[in-house]
């Protein structure tokens, strides 16, 4: 006996933003808008992309992103 294949869902497609940030300005508001409003109905997968002086500074952009997942 065959097992039923589930039709697959629809692959979702990976759109970056990316910018350069020194902190949280309107900017950065407008990429984690863009994110959020892309990821709502699933088809995409939003990942944000930041250019940094300092990579091991802490960066307010990257801490909103992951808390909005």
């Amino acid at each position: 006996m065959r097992a039923k294949l589930r039709p697959s869902s629809p692959a979702r497609v990976t759109l970056l933003h990316l910018i350069e940030s020194d902190g949280m300005y309107g900017a950065e508001q407008v990429v984690l808008g863009l994110a959020r409003e892309a990821a709502r109905d699933g088809e995409f997968r939003p990942v944000i992309g930041c250019l940094v002086k300092d990579a091991a500074a802490p960066h307010a952009l990257h801490d909103y992103a992951r808390a909005l997942g």
